[in-house]
């Protein structure tokens, strides 16, 4: 999927890539540094994966649901399609990508 998002933005150098992994599983979070507060990635986002990976905290096997309940933002989103996440992340999204399977967006301008 990373694969594909670089080539549809032409690579572009603005695009960021984040890869954590936790239990066995990765997450990827693709995120316009243009269009997103990387201050607020770092407060709101990364704050929450470090204190799950820092405590070592029991998610079950299903990070998609964990995250997705429980990163706080007012304006979390499903992603319906591959067209949906080009428009989320060109749109002020963060893209999070769970074991290159799953996929949901959190709006952080």
């Amino acid at each position: 999927m990373i694969e594909q998002i670089k080539k549809d933005t032409n690579n572009a150098s603005d695009i960021i890539y984040k890869i954590i992994k936790i239990k066995n599983q990765t997450i990827t979070l693709v995120y316009s540094e243009v269009l997103v507060s990387g201050e607020n990635v770092s407060k709101i986002v990364l704050k929450n994966i470090s204190k799950v990976i820092d405590e070592q905290l029991d998610i079950g096997q299903n990070l998609y649901d964990f995250f997705y309940n429980s990163i706080p933002g007012h304006n979390v989103k499903k992603i319906k399609d591959y067209p949906d996440l080009l428009d989320k992340l060109w749109n002020g999204y963060v893209i999070f990508i769970i074991s290159n399977s799953e996929y949901f967006c959190l709006e952080i301008r």
